[in-house]
């Protein structure tokens, strides 16, 4: 009788150690999973709020202006390049990320931006010019 308990007791605990390193081994793939998709969610970040600050500011009627800091690099550490498709009306991002360059864009409502418009960065000033919309990088 004793022989079986302890036969059953290390039985169980198998099965417990095996259910315990089934779960770790999804969690540890669902970390990876978050770790490859940060940069991806930080870059759209960035892009789609300058955009929202972009349609705002025409949305706004001619006078209104808004300032953006953009961030040095992404949440990640990842530098980033960021410009202004009036032809295409996006607002486009591009970053490296594991040894290739990916990129996103973010939807604009206007085709009429002036100023700068590529290699965005630090301070940028918005300002509706009635005409259309006026890019400046500021001080921050």
């Amino acid at each position: 009788m004793r022989g079986q308990s302890s036969t059953e007791l290390i039985i169980i605990l198998a099965v417990f150690f095996l259910l315990l390193l089934s779960v770790l081994a999804v969690v540890s793939q669902r970390d990876d999973l978050f770790f490859a998709l940060q940069p991806r969610l930080s870059a759209r970040t960035v892009a789609d709020q300058f955009a929202t600050e972009l349609n705002s500011v025409f949305l706004g009627g001619e006078g209104t202006t808004a300032t953006v800091v953009l961030p040095a690099v992404l949440d990640d550490g990842s530098p980033y390049f960021l410009s202004v498709e009036p032809p295409a009306r996006l607002v486009e991002i591009r970053w490296e990320h594991r040894g290739g360059v990916e990129h996103y864009g973010a939807p604009l409502i206007i085709a009429r931006v002036d100023g700068t418009l590529t290699n965005l960065s630090g301070a940028v000033e918005i300002t509706h010019t009635g005409s259309g919309v006026l890019l400046s990088e500021r001080e921050p």
